[in-house]
């Protein structure tokens, strides 16, 4: 009955001053399938590096957000700082900087494996944000929430501050990708691809190349979202859709619900669709703002959305990306209830997201709501709630609490003492 028992039971590692372990890397080699490892954000972790393809950690900053400092070290597999070979993994609250490599394709995260879940992260100065490709083409998923992307990227191009292989399914929600260098802010070949209340903006300095760019098609949803092009963009285009003939996915789909789109270039193209794309994309309640070509596809179907042409939208402050509508804007309650994937969620800077309800009973344009429901009023584009990525619970329950006692039947706690004393051993 052990087999049945032992499961409930995964470790939970400790690492930093007062840990078992000195360092995440060492914690890594130590779990086992399931376990969750603690980094504690007052230890220096600079230069540790791992790769692993142990099942099912996960790994969280507790205590503040941990620095995992690749700055001039040796990475692991000359990949990056963490390579995941596991088939699940998920990792939170951590920072991850500074990741070089010889052939510029270090990164942060380097993926290898089939389901990652990145929650409440930093990726700073990597050549690579996250980088990855499933083990089996085609498959496993990548979910991104409350993490934000600044400027990576070798400055060659190739290389970029979000990249992600053919996945089935890429995620991103409620998370800050910005200040690209020279690549692209979020990058991904996948069979279906989700950006949910989230901000991709270029930036003062910036010199990203695409904002967003799914080259092999695919489903693909922008909803809720703020895009920015800065004027030192390495390429006009914003978001770029099917541009590449080979590898195409079947799926021919791209939907923007309620997003707003700024170019702050003198020219450039807001939607670049490939020749290929035969299906129309479909564009519902989205703001576009500055100069340029809404999209390169003649048959693109926007429905009540709305671009220069129609008059001043009425930002709150478009040149500081402040995306919020004023009151006198003819954006206001002039939407309709898009028929699909309608956004749950507003972004909120940085790298967050609050509830979005519908005031008024009308749908507005872009990607902010005004007099949303239960939330603070517009111009407040830099107020959100806590934006803490920890929200793990570190207190411990009482004996009484736990319940224990109750849940091991007497025939089984002398098999689940001797299962605990092979644990200590091995930890020893």
């Amino acid at each position: 009955m052990l087999w049945f028992v032992a499961p409930a039971f995964a470790a939970t590692l400790s690492v930093g001053p007062s840990g078992e372990f000195a360092a995440p890397c060492d914690a890594i080699a130590a779990a086992e399938a399931g376990d969750t490892i603690e980094v504690d954000a007052a230890g220096d972790y600079a230069g540790d590096s791992c790769a692993w393809s142990t099942d099912n950690l996960t790994i969280r900053g507790v205590n503040g957000q941990p620095v995992l400092d690749g700055t001039g070290a040796a990475m692991a597999e000359q990949k990056g700082i963490f390579v995941i070979h596991a088939e699940h993994a998920t990792v939170e609250n951590l920072a991850f900087i500074g990741a070089a490599v010889g052939d510029d394709n270090g990164a942060g995260i380097r993926h290898q494996g089939t389901d990652l879940v990145v929650d409440g992260c930093l990726f700073r100065d990597n050549q690579n944000g996250i980088l990855g490709s499933p083990i089996t083409d085609g498959t496993g998923s990548v979910s991104i929430t409350r993490s934000e992307f600044d400027h990576n990227g070798a400055g060659d191009g190739y290389s970029h501050n979000i990249y992600l292989g053919h996945y089935a399914s890429v995620t991103m929600r409620a998370s800050y990708s910005h200040r690209g260098n020279v690549g692209h802010l979020f990058k991904s070949r996948a069979l279906i691809n989700v950006i949910e209340a989230s901000r991709l903006s270029d930036e003062s300095g910036g010199a990203a190349s695409y904002e967003i760019d799914l080259p092999n098609a695919g489903e693909a949803w922008i909803v809720g979202s703020i895009v920015e092009q800065v004027a030192t963009t390495q390429n006009s285009g914003m978001i770029a859709y099917g541009e590449e003939s080979s590898g195409i996915n079947p799926a021919l789909d791209l939907h923007i619900v309620n997003s707003t789109l700024i170019n702050h270039h003198d020219r450039g193209t807001f939607l670049g669709i490939g020749a290929d794309v035969s299906t129309p994309v479909d564009v519902v309640n989205t703001l576009f703002v500055g100069p340029g070509t809404l999209s390169s596809q003649a048959a693109a179907q926007f429905t009540t959305s709305w671009d220069d042409s129609q008059g001043d939208a009425r930002l709150a402050d478009p040149a500081n990306l402040d995306a919020h509508l004023q009151p006198d804007s003819p954006c206001v309650d002039a939407g309709t209830e898009p028929p699909q994937h309608p956004p749950d969620a507003e972004y909120a800077h940085p790298a967050n997201e609050i509830p979005r309800g519908v005031a008024n009973g009308s749908w507005d344009i872009g990607a902010y709501e005004f007099g949303n429901p239960g939330v603070a009023d517009e111009g407040g584009g830099d107020t959100s709630s806590d934006t803490s990525s920890d929200t793990s619970d570190t207190s411990e329950p009482s004996a009484q609490d736990c319940g224990c006692a109750s849940a091991v039947l007497p025939g089984v706690l002398p098999l689940v003492l001797a299962w605990w004393a092979v644990r200590a051993r091995r930890r020893g």
